[in-house]
């Protein structure tokens, strides 16, 4: 049984919405109704051929479970990052430990590097089942989340005694909803609600601005794998390399919730992402409202740069709106007044070293009125009644941006971990953005685990313990997500059928629905609802 064989008939079984169980590909081969053509098409002997040499597939059907068996361990074995944890049997935590004492992390670092690569290959291939002329409708624009896939039912306790027994599926982790998500001691003593064992799933959508009258879908373009919130940032910047080295791939707005923008290491997310050409886009912690930077006495606030003599109350307008201080009337109305102090960038080049601004009170499109502006400048915002600036609230020093009439140059490193190029936090543009890409990755999370889609999110369809397995089986469960997409599109074309209105969910209110991107702090449950 061939590598590609055993793909195709897993492939066959996925998209026909069965188990991803051995058996059902033992049935299938054995199945009267799969023809010659099809099991030469494998590689495989026709079913007289076979019968001649004592191998009938319906007398000998263990035989060739067997042989199922044997070639999916050998697909697995060299991008299994764990090949050393054996499945058949649950390990005492003594034998777990020492067999992790003698665990080669190099390896295990070159098999996750192959899985990430040949995965994503197999989800690529997929998408090139929508011509060529559809594919260039896309933009670049991405939005990418983690999702609990589920594992083994029993997990690892964190008081195990040397020969109590560890989760046959000792690679994964805990999945808590509340709080942080982090499955350490004190928070699985203290939650209420039902803990899970598992893996999550780092998908990676493509989202459609414009989808047309048919209703063109957004389509999963990579995923990874890890245990539940451990390095989410990481990972998706992994399943995505090979769209960021691809030059004739188009770089748009990339979505996520905190755990990759702003929780992330600048290393390992902004930084790479920005300098690719990427517009990042997020949302802020509680605690990383108002002015998270300064440089040259221009305050990054909520992600922009700022005129030094922006007010305290258009700083803390974020703040005082979550705190009940104002209404929402009221604080829509500040955040499209502070945008009048907002530094103008004079391009829109993300990839260089640094960005160039121009002060608020200068050149045509200037917004307020400043004293330490030129005459020129000054008799136009009093023409025009733009808001002043008092001296009191400017510094006392005067900084590059004051002393610059024309530009001021800001380093990309300044802020980058808070700094968004996308439209200001929080105005209408950011909202109707943040919530469009959100739902679109919520809902394909919901495609892939409920049974309106993949089913992957039940673990009793696909049975096969281990992480390399679990990493296998989600992939072929987007493959089939997003062969179904396609085909459900082109009929749609075919017929020129409108396409109905997606259910959509909004995103979860700030402060609840994005962990913190630390290890063993897996992701929010996604929506249930679909969306083409």
């Amino acid at each position: 049984m061939s590598d590609r064989a055993i793909l195709i008939i897993f492939l066959i079984v996925v998209t026909s919405g069965k188990p991803l169980h051995l058996q059902q590909c033992t049935d299938l081969l054995t199945d009267p109704d799969t023809t010659d053509k099809a099991l030469e098409s494998l590689g495989l002997p026709a079913r007289r051929e076979a019968r001649a040499l004592g191998d009938a597939y319906e007398i000998t059907s263990q035989r060739w479970y067997n042989r199922l068996w044997r070639a999916l361990k050998r697909v697995l074995q060299p991008i299994d990052p764990f090949n050393d944890l054996p499945h058949w049997r649950r390990l005492t935590k003594k034998e777990y430990d020492a067999i992790m004492a003698e665990h080669d992390e190099d390896r295990e670092k070159l098999c996750w590097a192959r899985a990430t690569e040949f995965f994503n290959r197999l989800i690529a291939a997929s998408m090139e089942e929508l011509p060529q002329h559809y594919r260039d409708n896309w933009s670049g624009d991405l939005a990418v989340d983690g999702t609990f896939i589920a594992g083994s039912q029993r997990g690892t306790r964190k008081d195990l005694r040397p020969d109590d027994l560890v989760s046959s599926a000792p690679e994964g982790g805990w999945h808590v909803r509340d709080g942080d998500h982090k499955g350490t001691r004190a928070a699985l003593a203290k939650t209420k609600d039902e803990v899970r064992w598992g893996y999550e799933a780092t998908l990676v959508a493509g989202v459609m601005t414009d989808q047309g009258q048919h209703g063109q879908p957004h389509l999963i373009h990579a995923m990874s794998m890890d245990r539940p919130g451990h390095d989410p940032a990481v990972r998706a910047l992994e399943a995505i390399r090979h769209l960021i080295g691809n030059d004739d791939v188009h770089k748009g707005i990339i979505v996520g919730e905190r755990a990759y923008f702003p929780n992330a290491r600048v290393e390992n997310y902004h930084e790479p992402l920005r300098h690719a050409g990427y517009t990042l886009v997020g949302d802020y912690p509680e605690d990383k409202l108002g002015k998270t930077h300064e440089f040259e006495s221009m305050k990054l606030v909520e992600g922009e740069w700022y005129c030094p003599a922006l007010p305290d109350h258009l700083i803390h307008a974020t703040e005082d709106k979550q705190a009940g201080r104002i209404d929402q009337e009221t604080y829509d109305d500040r955040i499209e007044r502070r945008r009048l102090y907002a530094m103008r960038r004079k391009g829109a080049d993300d990839t260089d070293t640094s960005m160039a601004f121009m002060c608020p009170a200068r050149g045509s499109g200037k917004t307020v009125y400043c004293p330490r502006a030129q005459n020129s400048e000054r008799g136009d915002a009093k023409k025009k009644r733009l808001p002043r600036i008092l001296p009191a609230q400017l510094p006392k020093d005067r900084r590059k941006c004051c002393d610059n009439s024309t530009s001021v140059s800001i380093p990309h490193s300044e802020g980058m971990k808070y700094r968004q190029t996308g439209p200001a936090y929080q105005t209408a543009e950011w909202r109707e953005i943040f919530a469009t890409f959100r739902n679109v990755i919520e809902t394909r999370n919901a495609l892939l685990k409920n049974g309106r889609g993949a089913s992957i999110g039940d673990h009793t369809r696909r049975l096969v313990r281990g992480f390399a397995a679990a990493w296998m089986f989600t992939a072929l469960g987007v493959i089939s997500v997003i062969l179904s997409l396609i085909a459900q599109f082109l009929h749609r074309v075919a017929a020129n059928l409108t396409a109905p209105p997606p259910v959509t969910t909004p995103p979860s209110p700030p402060g609840t629905s994005s962990p913190v991107g630390k290890p063993h702090g897996p992701p929010h449950d996604t929506s249930d609802g679909m969306a083409a």
